[in-house]
């Protein structure tokens, strides 16, 4: 299992999603995951290391996007199972 810290950013709709399946998360690896019931899209992005919530938000805005903020169940659930399908250990802010 690789150790990585990610960030999940949410983009519009209106943009192409890009899917990929892949079981290992390298630094620097992307995955996007479309929700339309959420009405966004969710891209993980990997570092292997820590990283600060300054430094993770800085890299969201860069991408164009912001760290995810969960509001229901069923969105934590659904943002969860993103970390699943990498195989990958997750931290977390609080």
């Amino acid at each position: 299992m690789v150790a990585a810290w990610m960030i999940l950013t949410i983009a519009s709709v209106l943009f192409p999603v890009k899917e990929v399946n892949a079981h290992v998360c390298a630094g620097g690896y992307m995955y996007w995951k479309a929700n339309k019931y959420l009405g966004y899209e969710y891209r993980m992005i990997c570092w292997t290391g820590l990283i600060s919530v300054d430094v993770a938000q800085k890299q969201c805005q860069h991408e164009g996007g912001q760290l995810a903020s969960i509001h229901s169940r069923y969105e934590n659930d659904f943002v969860t199972s993103m970390f699943y399908e990498v195989d990958v250990t997750v931290k977390t802010f609080r």
